[in-house]
């Protein structure tokens, strides 16, 4: 029987296999290193260009912010604008209502008769007088009620005074005056 010694050819196998190994790492560090230096390179110069970019987007958006608050702004004014001529109309829908009142409330009136007190309040017309007869507190009545500015009115109150005279207190509804709904 003949022996073979194979343990040196086993170490060069392992040594060659080694190298090979060592080899294939090297190259794929180095390649891999490789790539990744491409890679930044590539970073490198897209950076400034991506700095650029960044810096317009930022300034579109500060433009944009700037835009959307002044035309916040713009809708707050306009709104605050239409509020107030809606009751600016109100008021001067009130007045010639009012003034309509005035002009014919005259003619309305017997002679034995005057107004004392006109108040508006809280859509309420309350209309105060004296007269020396009551006859005419009943034809104030009739000619209020009557009249088309007017809807159907009561007494609060009737009475006599000393002298013979007579006082009284006449409400009806009275819609209009100025409400801001906005304010609620």
């Amino acid at each position: 029987m003949c022996q073979v010694n194979l343990l040196p050819w086993r170490r060069q196998r392992r040594r060659r296999r080694a190298r090979v190994l060592m080899l294939v790492l090297a190259a794929e560090l180095l390649l891999a290193s490789g790539l990744m230096g491409l890679q930044a390179l590539r970073w490198r110069k897209e950076q400034p260009g991506l700095g650029v970019r960044l810096a317009q987007w930022q300034q579109r958006e500060t433009r944009a912010h700037e835009l959307r608050l002044r035309l916040t702004q713009r809708i707050e004014w306009h709104q605050r604008l239409e509020r107030t001529l809606r009751l600016q109309r109100q008021a001067k829908a009130h007045n010639q209502r009012y003034q309509r009142l005035f002009d014919e409330l005259p003619g309305l009136l017997p002679p034995g008769l005057w107004l004392t007190a006109l108040r508006q309040r809280d859509g309420r017309l309350s209309v105060s007088g004296c007269s020396e007869r009551y006859d005419d507190i009943g034809t104030v009545n009739s000619q209020l009620s009557r009249h088309a500015w007017s809807a159907p009115g009561r007494w609060r109150e009737i009475s006599q005074r000393e002298q013979g005279r007579f006082s009284f207190d006449w409400q009806t509804a009275w819609p209009g005056g100025v409400t801001d709904d906005a304010a609620r």
